[in-house]
């Protein structure tokens, strides 16, 4: 199977520095899609993150193949555990800035709000909907979800965020806590 590369407009992205960039347009297959994703989560470098978005909006199905085990990416040795899923959050969340419909349409509430790459992903969409999931998500059973959503949170702005903070600030888990109180004090920055 072939994809076409699509331009990217300027966009906030994520907080890496991809503002401005150019896009190199091409047509890419499923080896070099595999290809380009690996070297995300191998290298993790600004660099093959900028070529695997170029890839186009067929990037968020293979971060999908990669997340439900379809077809993982066989990652070396040398390469720490803890990097590559600090590579997979960070790639998460640009690809979903990158292509904020294709990932809300794949990644959809009632199978994926449980996974903290997702919730990753849903903090590089600024968009009302993708607030709202990350805000429902912040009173979610699951500790690492509520923390994966207070972090992803950053930089997101709703007329009823700041409710949904303060009631977490009570929150038994330490590190949802801390990033609740920082995500208030951006608020009031």
């Amino acid at each position: 199977m072939w994809f076409q590369i699509w331009a990217i407009p300027q966009q906030n992205w994520c907080d890496r520095a991809h503002l401005g960039r150019r896009v190199v347009f091409g047509v890419v297959d499923d080896t070099e899609q595999d290809r380009l994703f690996s070297a995300v989560l191998i290298e993790g470098t600004d660099e093959a993150v900028d070529a695997w978005i170029a890839s186009g909006p067929e990037a968020v199905s293979r971060l999908c193949m990669e997340l439900t085990g379809e077809h993982a990416v066989q990652v070396p040795n040398v390469v720490h555990p803890r990097d590559v899923v600090d590579n997979l959050q960070w790639a998460s969340r640009v690809v979903a800035s990158a292509y904020p419909d294709e990932f809300l349409a794949t990644f959809t509430p009632s199978e994926w709000d449980t996974n903290s790459f997702v919730c990753s992903g849903l903090g590089g969409i600024r968009r009302p909907d993708a607030t709202k999931r990350l805000m429902r998500l912040l009173g979610h059973e699951d500790k690492w979800i509520r923390i994966s959503a207070a972090v992803a949170l950053r930089g997101h702005r709703h007329r009823g965020l700041r409710s949904v903070l303060l009631a977490a600030m009570d929150d038994p888990e330490d590190l949802v806590r801390y990033h609740v109180k920082e995500r208030l004090q951006e608020l009031d920055g």
